[in-house]
């Protein structure tokens, strides 16, 4: 399973947990968590998003560094 904060700007905060299958790897938990949040987060009419993540791979290739 993953879980997942939201904070808004008012700084409340929200977690939300996810259950993956068995055989998902680091990568596509990181993927599937990040597709998560923002669908979470756009549903909430968000204007402004700010994606943190410990996996570095996930977050260069986010930026276009990878």
């Amino acid at each position: 399973s993953v879980e997942l904060v939201v904070t808004s700007q008012n700084e409340r905060t929200r977690k939300f947990t996810c259950e993956l299958s068995a055989d998902c790897s680091n990568n596509q938990a990181e993927y599937k968590s990040l597709i998560l949040g923002i669908k979470i987060v756009l549903a909430k009419d968000a204007k402004s998003v700010k994606i943190m993540g410990d996996l570095q791979l996930i977050i260069k290739q986010l930026i276009d560094q990878y």
